[in-house]
């Protein structure tokens, strides 16, 4: 009953995201985002094509642990399965929570023996460690070198110390054993209060892999970390090359900036289905307080949502063959 009272709460969400995004492309003015676009025209394609970039980068990232473990799985295979879990994340209220069991069940089906719980866990944990690294570059870069009103400067001081306490509990959480860790706190939530002893020896593995793979396979975690954040860094690119095409007077470290808000956006409002209204609004702002274009920040995020949606249906698609497979 509770699930379904929050599946209402989520719907009325959206319906409020959509209400909002209507309000604000009114309030801006519909033909000022359309010239925008008609400024961006078949540009577009090539930012939908740049996210593939991105994608190709976390895969590789998620392929060094199975390098680490002498476990042989091809390329595309583990890139479509990405791509497939990246658009459940999108469209599910739990971000990751629902699309990387998504992504254990498509390995696993593929191949039972490449350790899919494992694996999706220590892809997940890397990409939060890389998405930190690149917000407090970002908030840095702002910090140092935009003109933010003074209030704003203080938040952004507090949100990176903030953020780099969190990449050390991150860290020697996983270190820790993350799968006991969570039947713990199943017990101490009243969730359950026993396992029995086969599911307990499949957490104790599960956590020895990774704690093998952080420990004894160092370089190919820096280097799976370093892969993922190149991946992150598509965004920034992203975000420059719109501003480009879009004749917006932005340089490099103000899209930098601007790429590291986006994931405290998704994260600050995630209960929101795909964030609806509410990124575009929170663009516009930041638009307006870095004295840009409140329209062309509108119509920079509407055309990252284009983005989105494509890769979402690609994602869509992968699942439905796999399904028929």
């Amino acid at each position: 009953m509770a699930f379904k009272h929050f599946k209402t709460f989520q719907a009325v969400l959206c319906v409020l995201g959509i209400v909002l995004l209507t309000w604000i492309i009114v309030k801006i003015g519909p033909l000022q985002i359309l010239e925008n676009f008609q400024t961006l025209s078949w540009r577009l394609l090539l930012i939908i094509a740049l996210a593939s970039i991105s994608y190709m980068f976390h895969t590789l990232g998620w392929l060094q642990y199975f390098k680490a473990n002498n476990k042989d799985i091809s390329f595309w295979k583990l890139f479509k399965i990405k791509i497939a879990g990246e658009a459940t994340n999108t469209l599910t209220p739990l971000s990751f929570v629902g699309g990387d069991p998504v992504r254990a069940i498509l390995l696993h089906n593929s191949d039972p023996s490449l350790g899919s719980g494992a694996s999706v866990v220590v892809d997940r944990t890397v990409y939060v460690i890389s998405t930190i690294l690149l917000i407090t570059l970002g908030l840095i870069i702002g910090f140092m070198r935009l003109s933010i009103p003074s209030e704003i400067r203080m938040t952004l001081l507090f949100i990176i110390i903030l953020l780099i306490v969190g990449l050390y509990l991150l860290i020697h959480h996983q270190r820790g054993g993350f799968f006991i860790s969570m039947l713990n706190l199943a017990k101490k939530m009243r969730i359950k209060k026993d396992f029995t002893e086969k599911t307990l020896e499949k957490c104790h593995a599960l956590d020895t892999s990774i704690k093998t793979f952080y420990m004894s396979n160092k370089r190919r975690f820096l280097l799976s970390i370093f892969l993922q954040f190149l991946g992150r860094l598509e965004g920034v690119l992203e975000v420059f090359l719109l501003s480009y095409f879009l004749g917006i007077p932005m340089d490099f470290w103000t899209a930098f900036f601007l790429t590291a808000l986006f994931p405290l956006l998704n994260f600050a409002f995630g209960i929101i289905p795909g964030n609806v209204g509410v990124l575009e609004g929170a663009t516009g702002i930041a638009f307006h307080l870095l004295k840009l274009g409140m329209a062309d920040g509108v119509t920079l995020q509407l055309c990252r949502r284009i983005r989105s949606v494509f890769w979402i249906l690609v994602g869509l698609i992968i699942m439905a063959r796999h399904d028929q497979d």
